[in-house]
């Protein structure tokens, strides 16, 4: 997760495509799958048209479709799907948050990783970029790509043992001979089927 919330800020400061946006009290990033190569405003206009249940307006597939076409489905769901909204706290979002370390300013994100864990690379980017000190709830503070990349050399030192299963011991398990069930010598088998076959 984190690596990733690294991946998106080094790929918005090395190319001069945007896409990490914010605008007001909401902020987009453009998903690496999306078939969108930066985000524009006629594209974030167009997403929020089509999450309002509107046509989009500049989005020139769309536009081409016909009506009702699959088409036309296909270049809607191009556009629903390719960016996510990272809300800051008082934005009007009524999803649940958690605050935590990793996300000081209570964010939240309309990913899937977010809905699972409350916690998503989205949020960790826009807290690097644009969460300041005093966007955070008290007790807590933003951070910068240098604690990220501490943090990222603390995890890759740490070295865990294989995942192996545990060592047997021998007959530790071995099964007394009090418990055992022995069968009487005058019962026989079939008088235990005839039993049965009465049910």
């Amino acid at each position: 997760m984190i690596r990733k919330a690294l991946r998106l800020v080094e790929a918005e400061a090395q190319k001069n495509t945007r896409h990490i946006r914010r605008i007001g009290s909401i902020c987009y990033i453009l998903r690496s799958k999306s078939k969108f190569d930066q985000l524009t405003s006629n594209l974030i206009k167009d997403y929020k048209r089509a999450m309002a249940g509107e046509a989009p307006r500049h989005y020139e597939r769309y536009k081409e479709a016909e009506a009702c076409s699959k088409d036309e489905i296909h270049a809607l769901i191009d556009i629903c799907q390719s960016m996510h909204m990272v809300m800051l706290r008082g934005s009007g979002s009524t999803n649940a948050y958690v605050s935590s370390r990793m996300n000081p300013g209570e964010l939240v994100c309309t990913c899937k990783g977010f809905r699972m864990t409350g916690e998503c690379s989205h949020i960790i980017a826009v807290t690097m970029e644009y969460i300041e000190d005093a966007d955070c709830v008290e007790g807590r503070s933003s951070y910068d790509k240098a604690y990220l990349e501490t943090l990222v050399e603390k995890l890759e030192s740490t070295t865990r043992a294989a995942h192996r299963p545990r060592a047997t011991v021998g007959g530790a398990r071995i099964q007394p001979d009090t418990d055992t069930v022995r069968g009487n010598a005058g019962e026989d088998s079939s008088d235990l089927d005839d039993d049965l076959d009465e049910l």
